[in-house]
């Protein structure tokens, strides 16, 4: 089964094309989507990242939408068979910004 990576971003990198080559390497055991979180958010890095990975990208200008449309994405991407036991939200330092129990995700067939 091939792996689903998404990345979000508020940023932008120095070496985009290492990051893509790298996922072009990898692009048959990962699928990768990007969301890019901000107005800071390169759209290249963003595109160049889902198209090298075969994925999705969203731009999200509100920061109170990030937990929707990542929770959209999964639900587009993995409904079929999705079955999470958690969600956490990390920061940049790894610390939990907010953590989901199963019970408080909604998703569902539409």
């Amino acid at each position: 089964m091939q792996r689903h990576l998404y990345l979000l971003t508020d940023g932008e990198v120095a070496n985009t094309a290492s990051i893509v080559a790298e996922i072009k390497k990898n692009v048959n055991t990962c699928r990768v989507h990007t969301f890019g979180i901000g107005d800071g958010a390169s759209s290249e890095l963003i595109k160049s990242c889902a198209f090298a990975g075969h994925g999705h990208y969203n731009f999200i200008s509100n920061p109170e939408e990030i937990e929707k449309k990542v929770m959209l994405a999964l639900q587009k991407d993995y409904l079929e068979y999705l079955e999470i036991q958690e969600a956490v939200f990390l920061d940049a330092d790894s610390n939990i910004i907010r953590a989901l129990p199963v019970k408080d995700m909604e998703l569902s067939h539409e």
